[in-house]
C-alpha cells in the first residue's frame, strides 16, 4: 500500500509492481477461463488499470458490444458507459449520467487520464478477431505462467496467465510503447 510519500508525481510511468521473467516460446491450446473469457470480449473485471502515469481501481464489464467501466478518479467514484455508439458519464452515487464529451473530460481536469476515444477503442478492439497469436512461457512473481501476445494492425495485447486466473493486461501500440496496463484483481 503507497504512502503518499511515495505517490507518483507528474506524468511518470507507473507500472505494476508483478515481476514477470520471460521464457522459452511455447504453444498451448488450453489458455485457461480468465484469458478466453477476456478473449471472448464477454466478462466483468475488477483490477486496478495503469495509464498516462496514474493507477485506478477500476471495475469492468462488457458484453461483448458495450463496455461498463467504473474508476476511482481523485476520491470520485466515476463511470463510463459505451452503449452503442455513445458514451456516457455516470456518477455511480446519484445514479446520474450524461453523455461523454472531451469537452466535458477537459472541464472535470481528467484529460490526463482518459479520453472518449480511448473507451470507443476498448471495445473496439475486442470486437476485431485478426490477430496474430504468439506465445512463451514466464514466471509471474516466482510461479510458472503464460504471456499470450494478440497483435493487430494497430495494437498488441499482452496477456499474462496462471493456471486458469487472468494476472495481467497490457496494451501496447505498434512501436512498442505501453499504453495501458491493467492487473486483474
Amino acid at each position: 500500500h503507497a504512502s503518499e510519500d511515495s505517490m507518483p508525481v507528474g506524468n511518470e510511468n507507473v507500472q505494476s509492481d508483478i515481476k514477470i521473467e520471460e521464457g522459452a516460446t511455447t504453444h498451448e491450446n488450453d489458455l485457461g477461463t480468465g484469458v478466453e473469457l477476456f478473449i471472448s470480449g464477454k466478462y466483468y473485471l475488477e483490477g486496478t488499470i495503469y495509464s498516462e502515469g496514474e493507477a485506478m481501481p477500476v471495475t469492468m464489464s462488457t458484453d461483448g458490444t458495450n463496455v461498463q467501466l467504473t474508476a476511482n478518479i481523485s476520491g470520485i467514484s466515476f463511470g463510463v458507459l459505451v452503449l452503442g455508439d455513445k458514451t456516457y458519464a455516470v456518477l455511480p452515487r446519484t445514479n446520474q449520467y450524461t453523455e461523454l464529451s472531451d469537452m466535458l473530460i477537459k472541464a472535470l481536469g481528467i484529460e490526463d487520464s482518459i479520453s472518449v476515444s480511448e473507451f470507443q477503442d476498448i471495445r473496439n478492439e475486442e470486437s476485431d478477431d485478426t490477430a496474430d497469436i504468439t506465445q512463451y512461457a514466464v514466471t509471474i512473481n516466482g510461479d510458472p505462467g503464460l504471456c499470450t501476445i494478440y497483435t493487430y494492425d494497430d495494437t498488441i495485447v499482452k496477456l499474462y496467465s496462471i493456471g486458469d486466473k487472468l494476472i495481467q493486461v497490457e496494451n501496447y501500440d505498434l512501436s512498442g510503447a505501453m499504453t495501458m496496463q491493467i492487473v486483474v484483481d
